[in-house]
């Protein structure tokens, strides 16, 4: 279990990951651009207003399918490095020891969540978060660059290395960017999950998974990447945010997914990757068996 997880079922293991897995929750409906968006419950890791799903009509709820990768990760070195975020966050911001009170119980969920607070106050005090945000705006790059042909004289100079770079991969690699499914809430009721997939790209003919990444290295969490985009490749149904109706989802190949890999620093590093996701698809079963033997009980009882 992950350091700050409180105690609500379903909570994800893991709310970002310091590498550059994870930049943001999905949006709210309250979007500036005035269009409905899926609500993530992240007291609970579930989706629980998406429209009824065909043949599954009784599903109120879907776990997040970010959630369900995480079941079988090592977190220990992620929890190491939360733990010395704290650490150092609280060092700069000293303040943050005087909200623990001695009226404040651990014990009850209001003292929990106020410490979980606190915590990830002092990781943003460290600077945890600045990989997250700095993920997000290359994202916002490209999604620019689908609407316009962003002009690269308009960036600053990292941000244009960047962008040169990712232009290379996509370009050297065959890969177009399909600007329709990029951002899209899909659902996999065979495994009962729900996610946003990143986008689906045309790879030398082929319509794929595609993921972009600018963290430092792909070292860490391929397992969970391998999950995330077997399921996504695996979903039947793609959501119209505009009808708010379900959609037949395009077929994408499953053996294969694609993830541009664009580091955010030394971005000249940069390359196409694939992933196998008859791999992330058989680990993506044995993880739902996990999350459903987790709920079993009577497993230690009285003599």
């Amino acid at each position: 279990m992950s350091l700050f997880d409180t105690d609500e079922a379903e909570t994800d293991a893991v709310p970002w990951n310091p590498f550059g897995e994870e930049f943001a929750e999905p949006a709210s409906a309250g979007h500036p651009d005035g269009k409905r968006r899926p609500h993530f419950n992240k007291h609970n890791g579930r989706y629980d207003d998406l429209p009824p799903v065909p043949g599954y009509e009784k599903v109120k709820s879907w776990t997040r399918v970010t959630t369900l990768k995480s079941t079988l990760e090592d977190q220990a070195l992620l929890d190491a490095w939360k733990r010395r975020q704290v650490l150092l966050g609280i060092k700069k911001d000293t303040r943050l020891l005087g909200e623990i009170g001695p009226q404040l119980d651990p014990s009850t969920r209001f003292g929990r969540n106020k410490l979980n607070s606190l915590c990830e106050r002092a990781m943003e005090a460290a600077g945890s978060h600045d990989g997250r945000e700095k993920g997000t705006d290359l994202h916002t790059l490209i999604e620019g660059d689908h609407q316009t042909s962003l002009d690269l004289d308009s960036l600053d100079d990292e941000y244009r290395a960047w962008f040169t770079e990712y232009r290379r991969v996509i370009n050297d690699g065959d890969v177009k960017i399909l600007p329709e499914f990029v951002e899209r809430t899909v659902v996999i009721p065979e495994i009962g999950c729900a996610g946003t997939l990143d986008m689906i790209v045309s790879h030398r003919g082929k319509l794929r998974i595609g993921d972009l990444k600018s963290q430092k290295t792909l070292i860490f969490g391929q397992m969970a990447l391998c999950i995330q985009l077997a399921c996504y490749s695996r979903a039947s149904y793609m959501l119209d945010e505009k009808s708010w109706t379900w959609k037949t989802m395009p077929q994408v190949e499953q053996d294969l997914g694609v993830i541009i890999w664009v580091p955010a620093i030394e971005p000249e590093q940069a390359g196409l990757k694939k992933v196998d996701l008859e791999f992330g698809w058989h680990m993506a079963l044995k993880s739902r068996e996990v999350r459903k033997d987790r709920t079993r009980k009577g497993i230690v009882t009285d003599w």
